[in-house]
C-alpha cells in the first residue's frame, strides 16, 4: 500500500494508537531516560493525531454548502485575497493555530458550543503548550506521563466532543478511551 493510498483517517487513528502506546510503555518503564522518551513520542504522536483528525474534519466539512471564501481559507489554510471586488481563496498557505482551527470547527457548525469552557479544553492547551515547547526548545522540558496521559485523554474528549456537533455521533475511537490496539 502506497501513502497515497492510506486515507487521513486511517493514518490519524495509526498515529493515536502509538501515541497510547507510548503512553503505556511510559507507564510499564522504570529507567527514567526510557520514560521520557517515551513520554515525548507519545505526546508528539497523539498531537500529530489531533491534527491529522483536524485536516480529515476540515475536508469533510469543505463538503458542506453556505461556506464563505474565509471559511474555505480556514479550512484549508489558504489566504484569502480581495480580487476584482470580491474574496477569492489563494492557492498560497496561511497556517492557523491549531486550537483557533478547532474552535472555528466548534462554533462555525454549532454557534452555540462553548468548548473554552468545556473541562478537558486547558489541559488539551497545556499539552499543545508542552509539544511546542518540544518541537521548538529553548531550554530542557520535563514531561510527566501523568501530564500526557491527561493530555490524550483531553484530546479523545474534545473530537468526541467535536463529532457530536459535526455528525451527532461519538467519535469512534473515544470508546477504547487510552486503551491501544498496539502491543509492541
Amino acid at each position: 500500500m502506497t501513502d497515497q493510498e492510506i486515507s487521513i483517517d486511517t493514518f490519524s487513528n495509526t498515529l493515536l494508537e502509538q501515541g497510547k502506546r507510548f503512553l503505556e510503555k511510559a507507564e510499564e518503564a522504570s529507567d527514567k531516560t526510557a520514560i521520557e522518551a517515551f513520554n515525548h513520542a507519545a505526546l508528539l504522536l497523539s498531537f500529530s493525531a489531533l491534527e491529522a483528525n483536524l485536516n480529515s474534519l476540515a475536508d469533510e466539512m469543505l463538503l458542506r454548502d453556505g461556506l464563505s471564501p474565509h471559511d474555505i481559507g480556514l479550512l484549508t489554510e489558504s489566504d484569502v485575497n480581495l480580487d476584482d471586488s470580491r474574496f477569492v481563496v489563494s492557492k498560497r498557505l496561511k497556517m492557523f493555530r491549531l486550537e483557533d482551527r478547532l474552535l472555528f470547527l466548534f462554533c462555525r457548525f454549532s454557534p452555540d458550543e462553548q468548548p473554552k469552557t468545556r473541562p478537558w479544553w486547558s489541559i488539551l492547551l497545556h499539552g499543545i503548550d508542552l509539544r511546542n515547547k518540544l518541537v521548538h526548545p529553548k531550554k530542557h522540558v520535563t514531561i510527566q506521563t501523568k501530564v500526557v496521559r491527561q493530555f490524550i485523554e483531553a484530546e479523545l474528549q474534545c473530537l468526541d466532543d467535536l463529532y457530536a456537533v459535526l455528525f451527532k455521533r461519538s467519535f469512534p475511537q473515544a470508546k477504547r478511551g487510552l486503551l491501544s490496539t498496539l502491543d509492541f
